[in-house]
């Protein structure tokens, strides 16, 4: 069902009876992130290549029942300075982003320029602020803030397979690009230092 479907059977059911009920029956009933939350967790520790049990999972926002974010931080990268956060999200559209968060960024900012520095060009070391997210920097030197969400789209995350879309995209972000060998030679420096 699209959006415009969507909108024609919310006027219809306003039009009936008892607007209040109607409107927690539409919220009730919308599909929710939080219904992929251990499938995004899975997905996160397979590309990542990292232990399921030990990824930090955070669920944001829940207002009236509906997960629009789910969140994950991997602490293995946290704690050699590169504190990521791999965000499944869902508004108009569902995408995937590699994004630091403002505080994450300040705690670990000469950590996060010597990474970049050392990238070779795949880390934006001026880390701008995403366009409307204040606290939000993207991380990848080739995805502006309008390309990213536009490389990030996964048009249907409701559909049969949004799974493997979702793991494809995430795919092209950190391998494709470079970032998960980068991250991983970063590791392995940090564990020699």
């Amino acid at each position: 069902m699209n959006e415009r479907e969507e909108k024609r059977i919310v006027r219809e059911l306003l039009s009936e009876g008892d607007n209040e009920e109607t409107l927690d029956k539409i919220i009730k009933n919308m599909p929710s992130l939080l219904d992929y939350s251990a499938q995004w967790k899975g997905i996160v520790a397979k590309v990542c290549d990292v232990n399921k049990d030990n990824l930090k999972e955070v669920i944001y926002p829940k207002r009236r029942g509906i997960v629009k974010e789910l969140k994950i931080w991997i602490p293995e990268w946290h704690k050699a300075g590169l504190p990521f956060t791999v965000m499944l999200y869902k508004y108009q559209n569902a995408g995937i982003r590699i994004l630091l968060y403002q505080d994450d960024f300040l705690e670990s900012e000469a950590d996060l320029k010597e990474f970049a520095d050392r990238s070779g060009g795949v880390v934006n070391g001026k880390f701008p602020k995403v366009t409307g997210w204040r606290v939000w920097h993207p991380v990848l030197a080739e995805h502006g803030t309008d390309k990213e969400v536009e490389g990030t789209l996964i048009d249907d995350i409701w559909g049969e397979g949004w799974g493997d879309e979702a793991e494809k995209r995430l795919r092209e972000q950190l391998e494709d690009s470079g970032l998960l060998s980068q991250i991983d030679q970063w590791l392995e420096y940090k564990r020699r230092k």
